[in-house]
């Protein structure tokens, strides 16, 4: 699913900023096509996003996350009462050691499946807040190198960066 969501962007990234706007404005609407109807995809890369939410067998019932979903939320509630707990962080490498304090498992997967919250958890604020000045310093300087020199292949560069950057930054909060 973060693969889903984070090429899309990476791509019209490249297309906006490749100075060829017509690129862009197609990408947009390819995109908003794909969004609007996901049917025109391959079900292998639908079906993912299609059981997200399962129906309860009760009429009327409402609609529910199924259960690794469900379980990624409660694992992410967690994370977020294990930073308000530990400001400072836990440590590098003990999120999934200090993590079943805050959820219960019913298997042992303790994956965070977001690297800021895993970051926030194990490094205390102060590294989260590192690592946010750190991305947006490369997005900001790969941002000026796209748009301020002349050099082809250099341009070039700082599009390709800045696109790679702001894709890995969407698929982190997916995945860790």
């Amino acid at each position: 699913r973060a693969a889903l969501i984070g090429l899309p962007v990476g791509i019209l990234t490249l297309l906006f900023r490749s100075g060829r706007g017509g690129l862009g404005v197609l990408g947009l609407v390819l995109a908003g096509t794909i969004w609007l109807f996901p049917e025109v995809l391959p079900e292998q890369a639908t079906a993912r996003f299609a059981t997200t939410y399962v129906e309860k067998s009760l009429p009327g019932a409402a609609v529910e996350l199924e259960e690794s979903a469900a379980s990624r939320m409660n694992i992410w509630k967690g994370a977020i009462d294990m930073i308000a707990d530990n400001a400072l962080g836990v440590g590098f490498a003990q999120f999934q050691r200090e993590i079943g304090s805050y959820v219960k498992f019913k298997n042992e997967a303790r994956d965070a499946h977001n690297f800021y919250l895993l970051v926030g958890a194990e490094l205390g604020v102060g590294g989260l807040l590192l690592l946010i000045l750190l991305v947006r310093q490369v997005l900001s300087v790969s941002w000026a190198v796209s748009r301020h020199v002349t050099d082809p292949l250099i341009r070039s560069l700082g599009i390709g960066m800045f696109a790679c950057v702001l894709t890995t930054v969407v698929v982190n909060f997916f995945g860790s």
